[in-house]
């Protein structure tokens, strides 16, 4: 097995288990990347708020003690005066409160997504991963399959090589029988002379007459013979 259970649309289920991995692999940093950049917006908004909230407080600081310089020469408090630099500040500190602490909740919340994301995407990965000792198992098997289809293979070729090996030492090459051929023709022309040779010869001795004659008498002393018996 080469590479993980064949899927219909050709890929293999690993394929797809990398292929999901590195989908969520690219959506979990495009969520860190937005997150540090909305960490990074937030941290320049508290410096810049932090130092708008320190010229307050050094403006104020400047107020009251200029207030405390006027009202030095007095034996009462400046208690309306205070009251309100104390509503001053607390409006100013909400102010300034107000949109870091939505900042704030809007990381949270990209936080809380990312991590829930990350969860879902985690656990569907999981499902649909093969588990190491599942991926050792069906590599065993396959291999195993594979060694037997291999031995098989080697049998079938040996046995084909033994009928091909009989086979040929069966067949008679062509050499062979154009040999024999030959001789045959040649078998067959002495013995046509030699037939030529005994017409001439038995011409030469017995008129046609003679050779039916001596055939008829053949002929009459078999049947003698089968007669007596």
């Amino acid at each position: 097995m080469n590479g993980g259970t064949v899927v219909p649309n050709g890929a293999t289920r690993d394929d797809r288990f990398q292929n999901s991995l590195d989908v969520t692999n690219n959506r979990v940093s495009t969520l860190e990347k937005s997150v540090g950049e909305l960490a990074s917006s937030q941290e320049r908004l508290g410096l810049r708020l932090s130092s708008e909230i320190t010229n307050v407080a050094t403006s104020l600081s400047g107020e009251i003690r200029t207030l405390a310089g006027q009202f030095a020469d007095r034996s009462k408090i400046p208690w309306p005066a205070l009251g309100v630099m104390l509503a001053f500040i607390t409006t100013i500190g909400g102010l300034v409160w107000y949109p870091v602490k939505d900042k704030q909740d809007k990381v949270d919340a990209a936080i809380q997504r990312l991590a829930d994301t990350t969860a879902d995407k985690l656990e569907k990965v999981a499902d649909n991963a093969v588990t190491k000792s599942d991926l050792e198992y069906r590599l065993t098997v396959s291999g195993a399959r594979r060694d037997e289809f291999q031995r098989q293979s080697e049998a079938r070729d040996t046995k084909l090589e033994n009928v091909v090996e009989q086979i040929r030492d069966k067949i008679v090459p062509r050499g062979e029988h154009e040999e024999k051929w030959r001789g045959n023709d040649q078998r067959f022309v002495d013995m046509q002379r030699q037939i030529d040779e005994q017409k001439r010869a038995f011409g030469d001795t017995f008129s046609l007459r003679d050779a039916l004659q001596q055939m008829q008498k053949r002929i009459d002393a078999l049947e003698t013979v089968k007669v007596g018996r």
